[in-house]
Parts: C-alpha cells; structure tokens; sequence
C-alpha cells in the first residue's frame, strides 16, 4: 500500500508542470537501470525537475514508455559545459544511471542507488565498475 501511495504521489509531481524544467534528447545505445526499472536501448527525452524533490523522467521516444527517479544534487563547481548522462557500468551489460548534468543548473545530480544496483555491485565486486558518459544529442522535445 505504501508503494501504491508514493508511486500516486510521484505521479501527481511529474505529470504537473513546473518552473525549471529543462528537456534533453539522448540516444542510448544499451539497456539501462533508473530507479527499479530496466530500459531498452534508444532514443529517450529525459526531463528534469527542480521541485522540492529532485526528480528526473525518462520518456522513451518509440514506446513512450515514462520511468522516474529520484536524483541528489551536489556541487561539481561550476557549470556543466553540456547535457549527458553518466552510467556505471558492472560487467559487460549491466548499465545503472549514475549522474546527470544539465548546463542550466549549477550543480549536477546524482541518482539514488536502486537495490538492485546494490545487490549487482556485491555480485560483481571484484570487478572495478566502470563510468560511461552519453551526450545529449538536443535539447528540447
């Protein structure tokens, strides 16, 4: 019930519009984990939020398949000089978001760990995990 609850409440704040909302294009050419969901290689709109949660969406731009995650902003020092997106990488296909950096904000946001991601890197831990980065191939829808 309490999953049903925060999954209405997280509806409700992406789907109400906001101030401070930047979109981004990204073309991803692997699978890839947000929050609990694993998503399909391909083209995605990914949406930032500034709100008192710090949220991002991922729509993808064939199935319009939407997930969410939670982000925690930090400060890098200064302004990203461009959109992309950072992957870790365990193994050979296990993709989780890891970072986001948008050149509109001044900080930049790291994702929360999933449980899986941290079940995946006990699995893997021998292995060093490796960091991907993906640019935004446009902004906007």
């Amino acid at each position: 019930m309490k999953h049903l609850l925060a999954l209405a409440a997280l509806t409700g704040l992406l789907t109400t519009p906001c101030a401070f909302a930047q979109d981004w294009r990204f073309d991803i050419p692997f699978a890839f984990h947000v929050g609990e969901a694993r998503l399909s290689a391909g083209t995605y709109t990914v949406h930032t939020y500034q709100q008192s949660m710090n949220l991002v969406k991922f729509v993808s731009r064939i199935s319009a398949k939407e997930q969410a995650a939670a982000l925690v902003f930090y400060d890098k020092g200064g302004f990203p000089r461009a959109a992309k997106l950072v992957f870790t990488r365990y193994g050979r296909q296990e993709y989780f978001l890891s970072e986001i950096w948008d050149p509109g904000y001044s900080r930049s946001a790291k994702a929360v760990k999933s449980k899986q991601e941290l079940v995946t890197s006990k699995l893997v831990a021998r292995l060093v995990p490796e960091k991907i980065e993906v640019g935004a191939t446009a902004s906007g829808q």
